[in-house]
């Protein structure tokens, strides 16, 4: 009984955070790989990206996830990363570059937990 009220405690803690980042700006994500991917094609038709971003949100299949939101890296591949905000059980899918990739990777090298 005492090593569940132990185990109890911990999780009531919370997960330690040396694995987790903020994001310097905001970033479009999609629970799905194919959507996200889609999503990146379309980023250089402003028209077409406007209109499969919305209909995607209002389904909630997709979201915007605002900077400054405590995120772990669940799994990436090339420069999509599904990225889990704290708290939430699934990941979501995001195109991203520059110092946010970055950041990710390096977090998760140094936590010993880096999935790829």
């Amino acid at each position: 009984m005492k090593k569940i009220l132990i185990a109890l405690a911990l999780l009531a803690a919370g997960p330690a955070t040396a694995d987790s980042v903020t994001l310097d700006s905001a970033n479009l994500a999609c629970a799905n790989y194919s959507d996200a991917r889609k999503l990146s094609t379309l980023a250089g038709d402003v028209e077409a990206f406007g209109k499969f971003m919305r209909q995607k949100k209002r389904s909630g299949d997709c979201k915007e996830i605002q900077s400054g939101v405590e995120l772990f890296l669940d799994k990436y591949v090339g420069h999509l990363h599904c990225i889990r905000p704290r708290g939430e059980i699934e990941c979501w899918w995001a195109s991203l570059g520059g110092s946010d990739a970055e950041k990710l990777r390096h977090e998760c090298r140094m936590a010993g937990r880096c999935p790829l």
